[in-house]
């Protein structure tokens, strides 16, 4: 008889958020290394990674404010308005970036 195994809601979302922050992790660690081996970097390189980070934190921070308001909890704001806030961000350094 084939055992049937239910996963709990929390441990469904904790799976998602692991998932999601793998881009950003793997950008971090790329930037890391690229900075350490070519200190002086083009400027459009730089920006092109800042860029990269600021999205891949944001895609990271979405599925955690979902997890949170799907379970009723209070951090939902707190997830949510800095997901708001980086995105902001990253709109205001991409449209009104000054050379």
């Amino acid at each position: 008889m084939e055992e049937h195994q239910s996963k709990s809601k929390s441990e469904v979302w904790w799976r998602i958020e692991v998932i999601a922050w793998v881009p950003f992790v793997i950008t971090m660690a790329v930037s890391f290394l690229l900075t350490l081996h070519y200190s002086l970097l083009d400027n459009t390189i730089t920006t092109t990674i800042a860029y990269t980070r600021s999205t891949t934190l944001i895609v990271a921070l979405i599925p955690k404010t979902i997890k949170c308001y799907y379970l009723g909890l209070k951090r939902t704001y707190a997830y949510g308005s800095l997901a708001s806030l980086l995105l902001l961000d990253l709109l205001y350094s991409v449209f009104f970036h000054q050379a």
